[in-house]
């Protein structure tokens, strides 16, 4: 696997016929950049003052560090002169602007998605809320058709108690026109006892006409 972090290479052409001034091989691809884990990176350079062929050991050095320096230019005062700060200024405010642009594009993306959360969430609540108010005013119906229902019981059953009342009453009103129509012990010679049992046959009669009639 290639893994060559910086180099100043002239071609590849395969692991045979690789040029170039300068690699820090970091990988095992080819036989000329394989080193154990704890040697790398890796430092081939040119022991020429031209490319070379980095299967030529004779050529190629081994480095043990590598340092770049870059010169430039100061101006009395030390401020730089050319396009380097210019360029490294630039390059450092595209980098935090660039990053600045992210945060605010990703924190924009948060509160919109959180508004979007707390508005479902509102809607849900809104919902919740109608389908209770819903069904209180269901249970309320239902009450008020129970209470009407108990105290249309409570009317019938007073009616009843009334009606038994009156059918009581005029049960021991039968009960006593009954005793009062009793007929009498009579000799068979007092003719008045007997005309008397002879009217009391006929209040029998009619209360038994009229014990049918409450039946009914």
């Amino acid at each position: 696997m290639w893994e060559r972090a910086f180099f100043i290479s002239r071609s590849y052409g395969s692991c045979p016929y690789d040029f170039g001034w300068l690699v820090l091989a970091e990988g095992n691809a080819c036989t000329w950049e394989q080193t154990p884990l704890n040697q790398r990176p890796y430092i081939l350079f040119s022991r020429e003052t031209t490319n070379v062929n980095w299967n030529d050991e004779a050529n190629v050095g081994i480095a043990d560090r590598m340092v770049i320096y870059i010169e430039t230019e100061l101006l009395p005062g030390g401020t730089f002169t050319g396009t380097f700060q210019d360029v490294l200024f630039s390059a450092l405010q595209d980098k935090v602007e660039g990053t600045l642009d992210s945060f605010v594009k990703e924190a924009k993306e948060g509160l919109n998605s959180a508004g979007s959360a707390i508005t479902n969430a509102h809607q849900a609540c809104d919902a919740a809320v109608a389908a209770f108010n819903s069904a209180q005013a269901d249970v309320d119906s239902a009450q008020l058709d129970f209470d009407n229902a108990v105290a249309s019981l409570e009317g019938a059953t007073q009616d009843v108690e009334n009606e038994q009342a009156k059918f009581d009453s005029a049960i021991a009103d039968l009960e006593e026109q009954q005793r009062n129509c009793q007929f009498r012990d009579c000799e068979w010679w007092d003719a008045p006892c007997h005309a008397i049992n002879a009217g009391l046959a006929v209040c029998q009669a009619a209360l038994e006409v009229r014990s049918i009639m409450q039946l009914w």
